[in-house]
């Protein structure tokens, strides 16, 4: 932001890309902002959320540096906390629950703890091996893009014959095998 010294003190200014009537933004939209990019919510999402139009948060976003740190940073614990999640999947945990159960006669509360164990999850070890595989790399280049990471699970095949439908791609012999069939069942 802009500061101004005016006999000793320091006063914020909008930024002139801000200033008219349409000048919504309040230092506590940041926090709005970070816990929105933890919950994996696209620009389009957050401007929705924060009641203004996508052009005013890209605007914004220029203006005020805060929002473009807010951004990123709920975006990086966001994938942190998905990762942590993906290794203990892939390892197996532990994990306790708290029962709580009310007798109806004695109207006592009994406590009681369970702990309920998930073993190693192969699928989830295969996807966290796949994608920690040039994982850094990965995600310097998706910083300096300004998107978030994509994990690398799905891959896309063309099953469609080279875009040509089906029929078309079949090879000389299965062509005329083709048309015999269909003429055979043509003089019945």
């Amino acid at each position: 932001m802009i500061r101004e010294t005016k006999i000793g003190t320091d006063i914020k200014r909008t930024p002139r890309i801000l200033q008219g009537k349409n000048d919504m933004y309040t230092p506590a939209m940041l926090k709005t902002i970070f816990v929105l990019c933890l919950l994996g919510a696209s620009q389009e999402e957050i401007a929705a959320a924060l009641g203004i139009a996508v052009q005013t948060y890209y605007d914004w976003k220029v203006a005020i540096p805060e929002i473009y740190e807010a951004e990123k940073q709920g975006g990086i614990m966001a994938e942190a906390r998905i990762a942590e999640g993906l290794y203990k999947r892939a390892i197996g945990f532990t994990h306790v629950t708290v029962e709580r159960t009310k007798d109806p006669q004695t109207k006592k509360v009994s406590i009681r703890k369970r702990a309920q164990y998930y073993p190693p999850d192969v699928t989830a070890a295969s996807l966290l091996l796949r994608n920690k595989r040039n994982g850094k790399q990965a995600h310097e280049r998706a910083l300096e893009r300004n998107k978030p990471l994509v994990w690398r699970d799905k891959q896309e095949k063309d099953i469609t014959s080279g875009g040509l439908p089906i029929g078309d791609s079949l090879n000389d012999k299965a062509k005329e095998t083709r048309a015999r069939m269909i003429a055979e069942l043509g003089e019945d």
